[in-house]
């Protein structure tokens, strides 16, 4: 049975990328961002990295 989750908005993450290369094809992680991203994510924080980078957060609802 799964919990009821009304009150919670989910929500996509992004890894941060840089723009694409030289082909257009393909994306590379943003050095700036997407190192802490990753940590975040290793370390289950993804919450407060979202919070302090609400434009990489793209709302469901």
């Amino acid at each position: 049975m799964l919990p009821d989750l009304k009150s919670v908005d989910p929500v996509g993450l992004s890894l941060p990328v840089g723009p694409p290369d030289a082909l257009g094809w393909r994306l590379s992680p943003d050095p700036e961002q997407a190192p802490a991203f990753l940590a975040a994510l290793r370390e289950d924080r993804l919450a407060q990295w979202a919070a302090r980078h609400p434009d990489q957060v793209n709302r469901t609802r």
